[in-house]
C-alpha cells in the first residue's frame, strides 16, 4: 500500500487530484487530476477477529490514463491499493 494525499471535491464528494505522501523509500510516484471516478465501496472484513477493517474503495483514472484503485481508512488516511494496467 503506498500512502497518497487526496483533494475531494464536487457534489456527492469525490477524488479530484492524488499524489503521493512524500516518504524516504518509496518506490512508486503517483500524481495527477482526476479525470472519473468511481465508487465508493464499502469493504469490511474481518469483523469477526479482533481486527476487524472497514474501508472505502475508488477506481480513479488520471488525466494521463493510469488507473488505479485507493481506498480511506476509518482514520481518514488514503493508500493507493492497486494499478490497473
Amino acid at each position: 500500500m503506498i500512502p497518497l494525499v487526496v483533494e475531494i471535491g464536487g457534489a456527492p464528494p469525490q477524488p479530484r487530484f492524488i499524489k503521493t505522501e512524500s516518504r524516504e523509500g518509496t518506490l512508486s510516484s503517483i500524481a495527477g487530476s482526476v479525470r472519473m471516478a468511481a465508487g465508493p465501496w464499502r469493504v469490511e472484513e474481518g469483523w469477526w477477529s479482533e481486527e476487524a477493517v472497514a474501508r472505502a474503495y475508488w477506481d480513479v483514472e488520471l488525466a494521463d490514463g493510469e488507473l488505479f484503485r485507493i481506498y480511506r481508512d476509518p482514520n481518514g488516511n488514503w493508500f493507493a491499493d492497486g494499478i490497473y494496467d
